[in-house]
């Protein structure tokens, strides 16, 4: 009981942890994004998609895929690695071929599912892009008698979202059970021979017996361990497409260093501490200057703006001599 909590509680705060530092990082990055470089290229249904789709199965799914990849991986490993430890050694050496074949299948696999994978993500941006769309401007939708056109558009981007989903979700796992089944039953066919026909091969009928039915186990779990190892792939593959979001250029700091000249700078001064003022027009322009002294201007009005700044020479002290 004490294990299942430790690590019921050290699951937890790993994908809590997880999760707080992607979302920090992405939503900060989005914040920063540049206007024409990002988001007026970017269609709102992927970011969507990313922040939606992507996040859910980073919050939710991460942590119970890889615990389910590595309880995977222990349960083919130990029994293949018992197999070979009963066997001669002389059988391990014939099985490397077999065990490359089996690594190029995989790999093949995973090089071509992946894109498939992304393929099937821009799909899903691209209808949740519909979606957007249309409950944003049902209004002039309706109105320019567009409906048709928006629901044809709508449904070629569903038809390539299911299209895509099934060739990676459905075709290609088939694909690959198929030749694992095949290959299997190779590996098991062999073994069973060389048993039977090998005097000496395994130490008694029951290790020989044993080593046949935790191969045979493996070959019947086939499909569960693809879909377990496709779901962890695509977990792989949201955490990699948040993570290019993290990646995205920045707008420069609003203020920088050497903006220090540069500054606007607003001083209150109280009215009992200007001196005596009136009010000229010029020019269609409001200036301010010393009673008795039209030409001593210390305000200017900025041109079509409801502000004053002072001309050229004039400081603070010849404005309102008593303030500090």
């Amino acid at each position: 009981t004490c294990t299942w909590f430790c690590c019921w509680a050290g699951g937890q705060f790993w994908t809590i942890a997880i999760s707080k530092g992607c979302h920090a990082a992405v939503v900060k990055s989005l914040m920063r994004a540049p206007i024409d470089k990002f988001y007026d290229k970017t269609p709102v249904g992927r970011i969507m998609n990313r922040m939606s789709n992507d996040m859910m199965h980073v919050d939710t799914k991460v942590f119970l895929r890889i615990c389910s990849t590595i309880g995977m991986a222990w349960s083919v490993s130990v029994p293949i690695i018992y197999v070979h430890l009963m066997m001669p050694l002389w059988f391990t050496v014939l099985a490397v071929p077999y065990y490359w074949l089996m690594i190029s299948l995989l790999r093949l696999y995973w090089k071509t599912t992946v894109p498939l994978q992304y393929l099937a993500q821009v799909c899903t941006s691209s209808v949740d892009g519909e979606l957007a769309e249309v409950q944003s401007s049902n209004t002039s939708v309706r109105a320019y008698n567009k409906a048709s056109h928006r629901l044809r558009v709508f449904q070629m981007a569903l038809c390539d979202m299911v299209s895509a989903k099934f060739l990676g979700e459905t075709v290609l796992k088939r694909w690959l059970n198929n030749r694992i089944f095949v290959l299997g039953g190779i590996f098991v066919t062999c073994l069973a021979l060389v048993i039977v026909w090998v005097p000496g091969a395994t130490l008694d009928v029951g290790t020989a017996n044993l080593c046949l039915v935790l191969v045979f186990s493996i070959i019947v779990s086939i499909e569960s361990m693809v879909h377990s190892g496709a779901s962890a792939q695509y977990q792989i593959i949201a955490m990699n497409r948040l993570h290019e979001y993290t990646a995205l250029p920045q707008e420069s700091p609003e203020e920088l260093t050497t903006d220090g000249p540069y500054l606007s700078h607003m001083v209150h001064i109280p009215r009992a501490e200007l001196l005596v003022l009136e009010r000229q027009d010029v020019l269609g322009r409001v200036q301010i200057a010393r009673e008795g002294s039209p030409f001593d201007v210390l305000l200017q009005q900025i041109p079509y703006r409801p502000a004053f700044k002072a001309p050229c020479g004039k400081t603070l002290s010849l404005i309102a001599p008593e303030c500090e």
